[in-house]
């Protein structure tokens, strides 16, 4: 126990935990602005783990402010997980004379080489996006009979992580996974 003390003070001592928190703030602010969102009272001591609470238009481009400031944070180290996913940037339709330019600032700013899945009602004429799926299927992304073909290769992929999450290893590296079956060959 002495020795986890140690070297937990050791990480307190040495470690910056105020140079990400205080570049997240200024992405933010930097955000808002772009956004044309009037920056939430306390911004300049936002904590990492708080969302924006406005309601109305405000809400919906001040969250998108809010996960662009984090990607922007986390984008240089490396270590930003993919694909971003942002669910109905515009809120139920409540900003449709800003969409346009709300689409156009999360696709110009997503970090370079990063997937982000926008899932929204509706599509500007003149933005174009890499690729668009509409869905035609009332709130399905697959049919029954495509997820029943591709959920034993998703599954696998999920239990994959899991795995990796929990520190088992099943597959060995050199194994390659027959995208078919779902299975290591």
């Amino acid at each position: 126990m002495r020795d986890l003390k140690g070297e937990l003070k050791e990480i307190k001592d040495t470690h910056d935990s105020e140079s990400p928190v205080n570049a997240f703030r200024d992405h933010f602010r930097q955000t808002l602005v772009e956004l044309n969102v009037d920056a939430p009272e306390g911004v300049e001591k936002w904590t990492l783990a708080k969302r924006p609470s406005d309601s109305g238009s405000r809400h919906a481009r001040a969250i998108i402010a809010y996960y662009a400031a984090l990607w922007r944070t986390i984008a240089p180290t490396g270590g930003l997980p993919g694909p971003l996913v942002i669910d109905s940037p515009n809120q139920g339709a409540q900003d449709k004379k800003r969409l346009l330019s709300l689409l156009t600032i999360i696709a110009s700013n997503a970090p370079k080489g990063a997937q982000v899945i926008l899932a929204h009602e509706e599509n500007p004429d003149v933005f174009k996006a890499d690729r668009i799926y509409e869905l035609s299927d009332d709130k399905r992304l697959l049919s029954a009979a495509d997820f029943e073909r591709l959920s034993p290769q998703m599954f696998f992929y999920v239990e994959q992580v899991r795995n990796a999450l929990a520190g088992i290893r099943t597959v060995a590296d050199d194994e390659e996974v027959d995208v078919a079956e779902g299975e290591p060959d």
